[in-house]
């Protein structure tokens, strides 16, 4: 499950980040500076602009947002209507975040009854998108449409994409110009980078806690064989009088293993899909408020199963040659 997720996490960070330069700003001067120097470049700007309003009584963030190309080639949309970005370009539909979607029961073509401010809004939902790590609910609507709530307001951040090369004179031009300080200029590879080993650092522990397990089991399986053989050792007598050397009994006693190895293997992937399914589609929604696409890793799989077929052989081995199961030295026919 965390290997789905972080799969997942990843793809929908290099998507939901898609612009060169985050831009904080304060007032409309700093707007305007920014949008002159950007002129000598080849790019565009998009507003992140953010106010509150309420559906059935719930608090709802409310976004607005330029509806461009460059949102419907990244935006990670889980859910969507027929032609929903042109929609959403002329403000006939919004998006709705997984969280206001689950919690709320919203379905792809339901009506909304908003309440914004003063004014009330009756509109369609038209997509959902995934918002990962947000305990909160979310909507965006097409920008034209958020400044007929709140007209006066000015967006407090700007991603800026760049279709050239001059990232760097860009950056040091808006340093110049804009009285921007650089702490207020955010670069997003830093933000992947941050978010990831964020992310790889919650769920450490899992990995070493698999370690762990892996070595206790191993180590119960070694001691339990040792037990078992002991017991079994006046019970060998007759298989050695039927013909069977040492070693065909130590390979007998390998192949059982390798049998039980497999099946112990392949139903313990069986109740990891299981308990995966569990939490994804049932504990992970009501908890957080999304799903964690279930994806499926073979060569991973392949992995666990060397790696549990290598260690019972070892403990095998091992505790046959420390019960020391052979034939006694003063055993014959005429002793039994």
């Amino acid at each position: 499950m965390v290997t789905s997720f972080k799969s997942t996490f990843v793809d929908w960070l290099e998507n939901r980040i898609f612009a060169d330069y985050y831009v904080n700003i304060t007032n409309e001067l700093q707007l305007n500076k920014i949008k002159g120097v950007l002129k000598k470049y080849e790019g565009e700007i998009y507003p992140i602009i953010k106010n509150e309003g309420t559906y059935n009584k719930t608090p709802v963030e409310i976004y607005g947002f330029k509806p461009t190309t460059i949102y419907e080639e990244n935006w990670p949309l889980l859910e969507r209507t027929e032609s929903a970005w042109k929609k959403i370009r002329n403000g006939e539909i919004i998006f709705v975040n997984e969280q206001l979607s689950i919690r709320e029961n919203i379905k792809l073509g339901d009506f909304l009854k908003l309440e914004i401010g003063n004014k009330k809004l009756n509109i369609q939902v038209g997509g959902i998108y995934a918002d990962y790590g947000n305990s909160g609910n979310q909507l965006m609507m097409q920008f034209k449409l958020y400044k007929t709530f709140f007209s006066s307001q000015i967006p407090s951040t700007l991603a800026v994409k760049l279709y050239d090369t001059n990232g760097l004179n860009f950056f040091n031009e808006l340093l110049l110009n804009s009285e921007i300080n650089s702490e207020a200029i955010i670069n997003p590879q830093q933000v992947r980078k941050i978010s990831l080993e964020i992310f790889d650092n919650t769920f450490k522990i899992s990995f070493q806690l698999a370690l762990i397990t892996l070595f206790v089991a191993s180590f119960t399986l070694y001691t339990n064989l040792i037990s078992i053989n002991k017991l079994r050792k006046k019970d060998l007598l007759p298989i050695y009088l039927l013909g069977f050397s040492a070693k065909q009994i130590i390979a007998l006693e390998i192949l059982k293993i390798f049998i039980l190895t497999n099946l112990v293997s392949f139903l313990s992937i069986g109740m990891g899909l299981l308990i995966t399914l569990i939490l994804s589609e049932i504990i992970n929604p009501n908890f957080f408020g999304w799903r964690i696409p279930t994806h499926v890793f073979p060569d991973y799989w392949l992995q666990v199963w060397v790696t549990a077929i290598l260690a019972s052989t070892f403990a095998t081995l091992l505790s046959l040659r420390t019960s020391n199961v052979k034939l006694p030295s003063n055993f014959n026919v005429r002793s039994i």
